[in-house]
C-alpha cells in the first residue's frame, strides 16, 4: 500500500492525494509546476489545491503567478489524526445510540459458557454510562477491580454477603454504595453467582466454579425490571 491509497482512506481524492505529494516532496510551487510534476490536469490542480486548502494541509500565496505549498508533515499527519478521531467518535455515539434503541426495543435472553462469561460480565460493566447495581454472593477480583475502575463515572449499588464487606471498601471509597445482607439472608452457595443490571437496561445472571466452569444469561425487557425490583427489595430489607 502507498501513500495515495493511504490518502484516499482518509477521503482525499486522487488527484488531491498526487497534489499534496507533489508540495510535499517539491516545495513552494504554482499551478503549472504541480500540473507537470504530478500529472494532474492543470484545472483540476486548481479544485485540489483549494480542497487541500480548506482541509488544513496547504497555504498560499497572494503573488503573481500564484504559488503553493505544504505545511510540515507533522501539522498534515496531525491534522489527519484529529479528523480520524473526531469521525471515530461521531461513529461511537451513532453506533451506541442505534445499540441503546435496540435494547430499549427487544426482549431477548442470550445464554453464555465458559470463560466468555467474565468477559461479557467485565465488558458489561465497562460499557455502563449511567448506573450498575449487582447482587453477588462473593465478588470475584475482576468484577471487583472493574467496578472499582469505573465507580467514579457511575452510580453504583452492590448488596452481598458480610464476608464481601471489607473487599468492597475500594468501591465504596470511590463513591459506590454497598449494602450487606444480615446473617441468614441467602446468597450463600459455593459457587461465586449474582446478577448485576446495568443502566436498566441489560441484565445478567452469572454463575462461576471456575473460569471454564461458568455461566451466564443475558437479558433485556421485563426480565430486567423483575431482576431490578428484586435487587431493590434485597437492598431495602438489609
Amino acid at each position: 500500500m502507498d501513500a495515495i491509497d493511504i490518502l484516499r482512506k482518509f477521503g482525499l481524492s486522487d488527484y488531491e492525494s498526487r497534489v499534496l505529494l507533489t508540495l510535499i516532496k517539491g516545495g513552494e510551487m504554482t499551478a503549472r509546476e504541480i500540473s507537470e510534476l504530478s500529472g494532474v490536469p492543470r484545472t483540476s490542480v486548481y479544485e485540489s489545491v483549494d480542497s487541500l486548502r480548506k482541509r488544513g494541509f496547504i497555504e498560499l500565496s497572494f503573488s503573481k503567478p500564484q504559488r503553493f505549498r505544504a505545511l510540515p508533515v507533522k501539522n498534515i499527519v496531525e491534522n489527519l489524526k484529529e479528523k480520524a478521531e473526531e469521525n471515530l467518535s461521531k461513529l461511537s455515539e451513532i453506533f451506541e445510540s442505534v445499540e441503546r434503541r435496540s435494547e430499549e426495543r427487544k426482549e431477548e435472553i442470550w445464554v453464555i459458557q465458559g470463560e466468555l462469561t467474565m468477559k461479557r460480565l467485565l465488558s458489561l460493566i465497562e460499557g455502563a454510562r449511567k448506573n450498575i447495581k449487582i447482587g453477588v454472593n462473593r465478588i470475584p477480583k475482576e468484577v471487583l477491580e472493574k467496578l472499582t475502575e469505573v465507580a467514579e463515572r457511575v452510580e453504583i449499588e452492590i448488596i452481598s454477603n458480610p464476608e464481601t464487606a471489607t473487599s468492597l471498601k475500594p468501591v465504596e471509597q470511590r463513591g459506590g454504595k454497598v449494602r450487606i445482607l444480615k446473617p441468614g439472608k441467602p446468597m450463600r452457595f459455593e459457587a461465586i453467582h449474582g446478577v448485576i443490571i446495568v443502566d436498566d437496561l441489560i441484565s445478567m445472571t452469572f454463575f462461576f466454579r471456575s473460569a471454564s466452569d461458568s455461566l451466564g444469561i443475558i437479558s433485556s425487557g421485563t426480565l430486567v425490571q423483575f431482576y431490578n425490583y428484586f435487587l431493590q427489595n434485597l437492598m431495602e430489607k438489609s
